[in-house]
């Protein structure tokens, strides 16, 4: 719990207005699940993190958000 409120909290708040931004800009989809973008766009960093025991590419974290606004963005991010 101590992790969630301190660690992962005020990064998912921080991701939520960066999307809300995003979305108001009309950069992104209007109706896309916040919930679920954080979950994608965090997830895979965490899952190399610790799942698969390997160093996280460097690049890694641009690659997901590459791929997501191909998916879910309104034109060039």
């Amino acid at each position: 719990r101590a992790l969630r409120e301190h660690s992962m909290a005020p990064r998912r708040a921080q991701i939520g207005r960066i999307l809300r931004d995003a979305i108001g800009k009309g950069e992104l989809q209007r109706d896309i699940d916040s919930d679920l973008a954080m979950d994608l766009l965090i997830g895979p960093i965490i899952h190399r993190r610790l799942v698969n025991e390997e160093k996280v590419p460097a690049d890694l974290p641009e690659r997901v958000v590459t791929y997501f606004w191909h998916v879910f963005g309104r034109g060039k991010p």
